[in-house]
């Protein structure tokens, strides 16, 4: 058996789970306000920095810390101009809290 730590850096989710050796980690519900789990979506962190890691197929062989991999979700912003004859300005996509530019 081997402590898998979970870094979720959201708002919500587990923060550790015992795991059999070489089994995967397992099926892991987190969220995070405007983000959503990117590709990867997890990655194992070491000294030397992150890997990718497939929590429902990579096994664990050893105690060891995954990191959830967040993605701003991303928004589509169109203007508008009523009773105007001129042609709106160009669509804008936006990340969770950010502001579109004036156009």
């Amino acid at each position: 058996m081997h402590l898998v730590t979970i870094d979720t850096s959201g708002d919500t989710g587990p923060t550790s789970r015992t795991v059999h050796e070489g089994e995967p980690v397992g099926p892991i519900l987190t969220s995070k306000e405007g983000h959503h789990l990117g590709t990867p979506a997890w990655a194992k962190t070491t000294q030397g920095g992150q890997t990718p890691w497939n929590i429902l197929t990579d096994p664990v062989a050893e105690p060891m810390t995954i990191k959830a991999q967040w993605a701003a979700d991303q928004y589509t912003v169109r203007f508008a101009n009523p009773g105007s004859p001129a042609t709106p300005p160009a669509d804008q996509t936006v990340a969770y809290g950010t502001s579109p530019t004036n156009p």
